[in-house]
């Protein structure tokens, strides 16, 4: 699959922009267009916010350069035979985190998540009475205007990415997270000026380690009578 630094080149050119040209629009440094576009790619480069102030210079969406639309779907693996989907970035079940991102590593899931935007990593435990916990790797599709009940992945202004449980009434829209089974919680946070919503959490994929069998003592000779 196309890496998202290779979709901003491609971009790029085809607006004859140079490197430093998108740097200026985009509001970031020159090192980081060229982080983004080296290919392998080994340095690591500012989450969400940096890439979407790139794909607005580039007269696009962050969801097209991470693979949102039907005309850039993700492909199914040579390997595994599931399907390929971008990393995007960390996520915070708590306050919130912008960490790095590898801009060209992706991630397999399942077939039945063919379609969807990308996968963040989950850091925290105020999730864990909706089943998500430190490590898992959450399933997303963007979407900034989710239906109330959902799960989602929330941008909270000078915080950072966050996974929440997404609510609206008449007056406000407001997230809160859930550390019991109950679904009670200590954390309720309205949606404010600066604050989005960046998409809804379609599944979450986990790792379990494989122990290692047991030692055995090799069976006992028998003495010769």
């Amino acid at each position: 699959m196309d890496s998202i630094g290779k979709r901003v080149k491609e971009l790029r050119d085809a607006k004859n922009l140079t490197q430093q040209d998108l740097a200026t629009a985009a509001g970031v440094s020159i090192a980081y267009v060229r982080n983004l576009e080296q290919k392998p790619r080994r340095t690591q480069a500012p989450s969400l916010t940096h890439l979407e102030k790139v794909a607005g210079a580039l007269g696009t969406t962050l969801g097209k350069l991470t693979g949102e639309t039907a005309t850039d779907v993700p492909v199914v693996s040579s390997g595994g035979g599931g399907v390929q989907l971008p990393f995007i970035g960390y996520v915070q079940a708590g306050g919130g985190i912008d960490e790095a991102a590898d801009a060209d590593e992706t991630v397999s899931v399942s077939d039945v998540f063919r379609g969807a935007s990308g996968v963040y990593r989950v850091r925290g435990k105020s999730m864990l009475g909706a089943h998500i916990r430190e490590g898992d790797e959450l399933v997303v599709k963007l979407d900034r205007d989710p239906p109330s009940g959902e799960l989602v992945i929330a941008w909270r202004k000078d915080k950072g990415a966050t996974v929440k449980r997404f609510y609206r009434d008449r007056h406000e829209r407001y997230m809160r997270s859930e550390s019991t089974a109950d679904g009670e919680d200590e954390g309720v946070y309205t949606l404010g000026d600066g604050d989005r919503i960046v998409g809804v959490v379609l599944g979450i994929q986990r790792r379990y380690a494989t122990a290692p069998p047991p030692k055995t003592k090799p069976p006992a000779k028998k003495k010769g009578k």
